[in-house]
């Protein structure tokens, strides 16, 4: 998704979810061959040049945002309410979309065999639908 090599990704996204300096997450991470001259003005060029990218900062927004969406999200109440049957239905009705949602991409599954046997056991495969 991003044209950034995969040490300079982990930088940012160590910066993102430390909340360090800029120039800690690019040495330890982006250029590791520059510890040691940390005051030099040739570093601080290259931390200010690397964060003023374009990728770099529409990286950093979407790590954010995506870090943000993981820490607001609230999970949805159980609903332990009414008759056994009623409970039942809803536990049937969720396992039922739960298969639907993996046989959408049973290509790719770790092991279709058990999306197959879960699609058997909540009548999706079922031979009277002709």
């Amino acid at each position: 998704m991003f044209a950034l090599k995969p040490e300079e990704m982990d930088g940012l996204s160590y910066y993102v979810l430390s909340g360090c300096k800029r120039e800690e997450a690019f040495l330890k991470f982006i250029r590791p061959d520059f510890v040691g001259s940390k005051a030099s003005a040739a570093v601080k060029g290259a931390v200010s040049q690397f964060f003023a990218m374009k990728e770099v900062k529409d990286y950093i927004d979407a790590y954010s945002e995506t870090v943000k969406e993981l820490l607001d999200h609230k999970p949805e109440p159980v609903d332990h309410s009414g008759t056994l049957e009623e409970r039942k239905a809803r536990a049937k009705a969720k396992a039922t979309e739960f298969a639907i949602s993996l046989a959408d991409d049973i290509a790719q599954a770790a092991d279709p065999e058990f999306v197959l046997k879960l699609m058997d056991k909540v009548g999706l495969l079922d031979q009277d639908d002709h």
